[in-house]
């Protein structure tokens, strides 16, 4: 079970450097703005609405994540390659693969921890549509 305990530990790790981070709270915030004005006024249509439909339509919620889960694999690539490549780029992979940690849980943790983050922007863009929803 040593092996489990690592891959934890690299998750907890990359979940900490990505929270730190100012490129998550940037990428969050954006797409949370995005999907809010788009509900609560006529100024920002995402997707191409039809002015008879209503802002909170289902159409339009699932247009509107429609177009939002295509531009959202974007940050999940930058938050995933760079949590693959940072150590090579600041080389620090040789004092890592010294440790007690294999390669297959460190890429495991790193994957999983920035996934977490990739999944945390989409759930921004709920949020927003959730909160966009009950504006006036």
């Amino acid at each position: 079970m040593p092996e489990i305990s690592s891959m934890i530990d690299v998750f907890r790790f990359e979940c900490q450097y990505q929270y730190s981070g100012p490129l998550f709270l940037i990428v969050a915030g954006v797409f949370f703005l995005m999907t809010f004005l788009g509900m609560a006024s006529n100024a920002l249509q995402i997707g191409g609405r039809d002015a008879a439909l209503n802002l909170n339509s289902v159409f339009a919620i699932i247009q509107t994540h429609l177009v939002f889960s295509i531009i959202g694999m974007f940050p999940a690539i930058v938050f995933v390659a760079t949590a693959i490549t940072r150590d090579h780029e600041l080389r620090t992979a040789e004092v890592l693969y010294s440790t007690a940690v294999t390669p297959a849980a460190f890429a495991i943790g790193r994957t999983f921890g920035s996934f977490t983050f990739a999944a945390a922007v989409g759930i921004a863009a709920l949020l927003g549509t959730l909160t966009g929803t009950f504006m006036p």
